[in-house]
C-alpha cells in the first residue's frame, strides 16, 4: 500500500493533530493515529511499532504540553524512529518535527554528533496555511501525481471494491508525461524489457510516479494471492477485469492464466482467458507459446479467441503465423485469419497465396478482412501487381463493405492506373457516399488523365452530402484544364455558404485555368 505519516503527539494536543490530520487527508495523504488504526485485540505496542517501521514519515508534533510531561509514551516513539533514522541517508526526508505552540525540541541524540533539534522544523502556529504549504511540499505533496495516488490509495483503503477504478487511475497517472507520449507506449509495450526501462524511467520523474507504482505492485500482490483457480465463472471474469486495468504490467499473470485456460471446460472463459494474456502478456512471459497451444482447438470460439489474441503480438509473433494461415473453419475464423495475417505479416509466399485465397472467399464479411489486411500490409510492404489485380476485382464485389474497403486498400497503396477509371466513375453513383468520396480520392490520383470522369464529377456537385461535393471538387482540381465543362458550376459554388466548399472551388478554378 501507499506509505502512511505516523503522527507522533501528547493527548493534550489531540485537538489540533486532528486538525493537522484532516489537512493531509485532504491532500491525499494516509494517516497512521494510534487512537484511529489499532484495531480492537491488537497488541498497541507491537502495532505502533510497526506502523513507524512502515511509515513513509513520521511527524513529531513538539508541544508545551509535551515538555510539561514527565512521561508520555511519545518519547518511546521518539526512541523508536530515531532508530529508524540512523539507517536513513541523510538525505531522505522522513522525521518532520513540526511546533504545535512556542515549545523547544527534545535534544534526544541521533548520533555522536548530532541530534533531533538540529532537523529544521515547521512552525505550525506560526501561519498555519503557509506552514501546511511547507509540510506538504516536504512531503512531495506538491507534486499533483504523489496528491492524486495518495488519495487513491485512501479510496482502496476504505472500499476495496474499487480496485479497478484505483488501477486505471494509477495506469492513467504513469502514462501521462507531460508532452512526452513515448512512455505510453511503452508501457503498453508487448516486450518486458522496453516496459521495464519505462517503469525505471518514471520512477526519477517524482514521487508521485513512483508511489504510482509502489501502489499498483501492492494491489497485484493482493490480486495474485487471490485464488484464481478457485473462482466461479463470474467472479473470474470479475478478477481478469481488473488484471487488464494493469496493462502489460502483470505478465507474471500469465502463466497460471495459461493453466487455467488448459483446465477450463467453459469455452466462453477459455476465451476471455486467452483474451486477458493476449492484453498483458509479453514476449519474455512466453505468452505465444501459451496462445499458439489453442490454434487446434476443436472449438471453433475458442480457435477463434486464439487466432485473434496472437495476432495482437504484430509481428513478434511471426512464428506462429504459418499455423495461422492455414487454419480452416467457419466464417469467424476464416475472418480472424485475414486480420492475423495483416498484423503478422512478414512478406512471406504463403502468406501472400493464403490472402488471395481470402480474397475470394465466398463470404463478404471475411473478404473485407482480407482487404483491411492488405490497407495494413501497405503500411510497411510494396506487393506485386499480380496481387494487386485481386485486390482491383474486389471494386466490383456486390458487398458494398468490400467495396470500400477495396478503395481504402488501393488508396494507400497509391495502387490506381487508367485501367480502372471506367470502373471507379461506375462507383461515383453509388448510393454509399463514402464510396462516392473514397472513388474521388483514387480518381485525383490519375491527374489529367481521369478527364473522362468529369461529367460524373459535375452531377455530384450536385450531391446533398457536402464532403461528396468537396472530394469531387479536388477532383477536377487535380484534372486541370480538361475540366473546364465543370467551371460554370464551379463558379457558383464559390458563393456557397460552405467556406471550406467555397475555398476548394476558387483552388479547383485557378487550376482548370478559369
Amino acid at each position: 500500500m501507499a506509505e502512511h505519516a505516523f503522527i507522533s503527539y501528547v493527548r493534550e494536543d489531540s485537538a489540533i493533530v486532528d486538525r493537522l490530520a484532516t489537512e493531509l487527508r485532504s491532500n491525499g495523504v494516509i494517516v497512521w493515529l494510534d487512537r484511529d488504526d489499532i484495531l480492537p485485540g491488537h497488541f498497541w505496542k507491537d502495532a505502533i511499532k510497526k506502523a513507524i517501521s512502515e511509515g513513509g514519515y513520521f511527524i513529531a508534533c513538539f508541544s508545551q504540553e509535551l515538555q510539561s510531561r514527565e512521561e508520555t509514551y511519545m518519547h518511546g516513539e521518539l526512541r523508536l524512529a530515531i532508530d529508524r533514522l540512523r539507517g536513513m541517508p541523510r538525505e531522505r526526508t522522513w522525521f518532520i518535527p513540526v511546533l504545535l505552540n512556542k515549545t523547544e525540541i527534545p535534544n534526544h541524540p541521533i548520533s555522536d554528533f548530532e541530534n533531533l533539534s538540529e532537523i529544521n522544523f515547521i512552525e505550525l502556529y506560526d501561519n498555519w496555511d503557509e506552514s501546511i504549504v511547507k509540510l506538504l511540499t516536504s512531503m512531495g505533496i506538491t507534486d499533483t501525481d504523489a496528491k492524486s495516488v495518495r488519495q487513491i490509495a485512501n479510496l482502496i483503503k476504505i472500499d476495496p471494491n474499487q480496485k479497478k477504478h484505483a488501477i486505471r487511475s494509477l495506469m492513467e497517472i504513469l502514462k501521462t508525461n507531460g508532452d512526452d507520449t513515448s512512455i505510453k507506449y511503452a508501457l503498453l509495450s508487448k516486450s518486458a524489457k522496453v516496459r521495464d526501462a519505462a517503469l525505471r524511467y518514471l520512477t526519477e520523474q517524482g514521487r508521485g510516479k513512483k508511489e504510482a507504482i509502489e501502489l499498483l505492485k501492492t494491489i497485484m500482490s493482493d490480486v495474485a494471492s487471490c485464488q484464481l483457480e478457485e473462482l466461479s465463472d463470474q467472479e473470474l471474469r470479475e478478477e481478469l477485469q481488473i488484471i487488464e486495468e494493469f496493462c502489460n504490467l502483470a505478465d507474471g499473470f500469465v502463466p497460471r492464466l495459461a493453466s487455467i485456460a488448459e483446465q477450463s471446460t467453459s469455452e466462453s472463459i477459455t476465451g476471455a482467458l486467452l483474451s486477458t494474456i493476449s492484453n498483458v502478456g509479453t514476449i519474455e512471459s512466453n505468452s505465444i507459446t501459451y496462445l499458439s497451444r489453442f490454434l487446434q482447438n476443436t472449438s471453433p470460439y475458442v480457435k477463434d479467441c486464439a487466432i485473434f489474441s496472437v495476432s495482437r503480438f504484430g509481428r513478434l509473433a511471426d512464428k506462429v503465423c504459418s499455423e495461422i494461415s492455414a487454419a480452416t473453419g467457419d466464417v469467424q475464423i476464416r475472418e480472424s485469419t485475414a486480420y492475423a495475417i495483416g498484423e503478422l505479416f512478414s512478406g512471406k509466399a504463403y502468406q501472400i497465396s493464403r490472402l488471395k485465397e481470402l480474397l475470394r472467399d465466398e463470404n463478404g464479411e471475411v473478404r473485407r478482412a482480407a482487404l483491411h489486411a492488405v490497407v495494413r500490409i501497405h503500411k510497411h510492404y510494396v506487393v506485386s501487381e499480380k496481387f494487386l489485380n485481386e485486390v482491383r476485382t474486389c471494386l466490383r464485389d456486390e458487398n458494398v463493405k468490400v467495396v470500400s474497403e477495396a478503395l481504402e486498400a488501393l488508396y494507400y497503396g497509391r495502387c490506381v492506373s487508367v485501367d480502372e477509371l471506367e470502373t471507379l466513375i461506375n462507383l461515383l453513383s453509388s448510393d454509399d457516399e463514402k464510396i462516392r468520396c473514397d472513388a474521388c480520392d483514387l480518381i485525383s490520383m490519375l491527374g489529367p488523365e481521369a478527364a473522362p470522369a468529369t461529367s460524373a464529377l459535375l452531377s455530384n456537385l450536385s450531391h446533398e452530402n457536402r464532403n461528396v461535393v468537396r472530394a469531387a471538387i479536388n477532383v477536377l482540381g487535380s484534372i486541370g484544364p480538361d475540366a473546364s465543362e465543370a467551371s460554370e458550376r464551379l463558379i457558383e459554388l464559390i458563393m456557397d455558404n460552405d467556406r471550406e466548399i467555397a475555398r476548394a472551388s476558387v483552388l479547383a478554378l485557378g487550376s482548370i485555368g478559369a
